[in-house]
């Protein structure tokens, strides 16, 4: 994973807030963000052409409701 990640995942980790973002799914993301609650979510993407179904996950800093869908 590359070092803006790591850099970023130093960051959020010494937010006083909450953080919510998602990024494809991938190991280096899982294991970069580890720390945090990952949530995965699938989802089609495609504009005039054949949709593709691909895995995201959703990082935060505070529980998240489980995704039922």
């Amino acid at each position: 994973m590359s070092a803006d990640f790591a850099a970023l995942a130093g960051q959020l980790a010494a937010l006083k807030g909450r953080f919510l973002m998602s990024l494809n799914d991938n190991d280096g993301v899982r294991e970069t963000f580890g720390a945090f609650n990952i949530a995965t979510i699938e989802r089609t993407y495609g504009v005039g052409k054949k949709p593709k179904a691909v895995s995201q996950v959703v990082i935060s800093n505070f529980a998240l409701p489980a995704n039922d869908n």
